[in-house]
């Protein structure tokens, strides 16, 4: 658990206790409310690079609800719902779109053992991907802890990423686009698929190969010609999935 960076939680429950500061916040007759604070508290107490907790913990101690102060901290109101466990390094910014708020609370860790796993999972992925990848982390880990690729995290987050970026070439390499449907043991072989055509471009390039070491001729009624001269892999080797994987890995070594 990391160490508390200042002494505003303190200042906060001291001063939440107070029947002023509880009737502010809507909470008259309750002394919990630095239980309701508890994660605002955490982010206060250890906060994220870049953050200065100071304005906030003023304003809780003035009164402020606990609506008001997640929003001046910068926390989604669905944390509340997470354990205590949940919390054991600076909370980073989180996803908080209308889409996400609604669907985030059916993929909560049952277990807290696995939420602060859970979290960091989540806030990685929309820091690297975006709100609907990091939703469908959220539900796959859940599903299934034990084979979830976590040493392919920031791949997977490229590669879907790329998935919504129509745009670009990283795109155009994609077989298999990313999709929120999408099974976790598909997303691991269509990421590492499009790792794989990145390779082949990165050693062979756009431009078409000029030489295959084989030439163009007309054998027992076939057409023969060199692979890169089909106008059907003219896009800049597009179809560079069409080799054998033992090709690609001799193409890439």
């Amino acid at each position: 658990m990391p160490t508390c960076a200042n002494a505003g939680c303190a200042d906060i429950i001291r001063a939440s206790a107070t029947p002023c500061a509880r009737s502010r916040c809507g909470l008259r007759a309750s002394p919990t409310l630095p239980r309701a604070f508890l994660r605002c508290c955490f982010a206060l107490a250890v906060p994220r690079r870049a953050f200065d907790p100071a304005r906030v913990i003023a304003r809780v101690i003035d009164g402020c609800g606990l609506a008001e102060a997640a929003t001046a901290a910068g926390l989604p109101m669905w944390l509340r719902k997470l354990p205590p466990e949940t919390f054991v390094r600076p909370i980073a910014a989180l996803p908080d779109g209308e889409l996400f708020r609604r669907r985030i609370s059916n993929h909560l860790p049952r277990s807290p053992k696995l939420a602060s796993i859970w979290l960091q999972l989540v806030t990685e992925t929309a820091a690297f991907a975006h709100e609907p990848a990091a939703l469908w982390v959220a539900r796959e880990f859940m599903r299934d802890p034990r084979r979830f690729p976590f040493a392919r995290l920031r791949l997977v987050c490229l590669w879907s990423w790329f998935s919504t970026q129509p745009a670009t070439f990283g795109h155009e390499l994609i077989e298999r686009p990313w999709s929120p449907d999408i099974h976790i043991g598909s997303v691991r072989a269509a990421a590492e698929g499009w790792r794989t055509m990145i390779a082949l471009h990165a050693n062979l390039g756009r431009v078409p190969i000029a030489d295959m070491w084989i030439e163009a001729g007309h054998v027992a009624g076939y057409d023969f010609s060199p692979l890169f001269l089909d106008p059907r892999h003219r896009r800049g080797g597009r179809r560079h999935e069409e080799l054998s994987p033992d090709i690609r890995q001799q193409a890439i070594a």
